[in-house]
């Protein structure tokens, strides 16, 4: 399986608030991920959904997943900004 496509069924979860944060960010911006941070979403990704909230809730000042985490809760910020600003 093509790894954009492994990380789009990867990112459907047991819980509505990470499809709400997975889905549209895997889908809108994996392709402009480095490799690097592509790799730490995959191991994101392998993370049970209770501990991967927690991470998206409280996002780490260090460490592998920093900056996929921050680059998910920006992608989540701007469509939220977007969608009320239509309101």
């Amino acid at each position: 399986m093509h790894e954009k496509q492994q990380a789009a069924w990867r990112s459907r979860r047991g819980l509505l608030e990470l499809d709400i944060l997975l889905q549209p960010f895997v889908q809108n911006c994996y392709d402009s991920l480095t490799d690097a941070q592509k790799q730490s979403l995959h191991e994101m990704l392998n993370l049970d959904d209770v501990v991967l909230l927690t991470m998206l809730c409280r996002p780490p000042s260090s460490g592998k997943f920093k900056e996929v985490v921050q680059a998910i809760l920006t992608h989540h910020q701007g469509k939220q900004s977007f969608s009320q600003s239509r309101d």
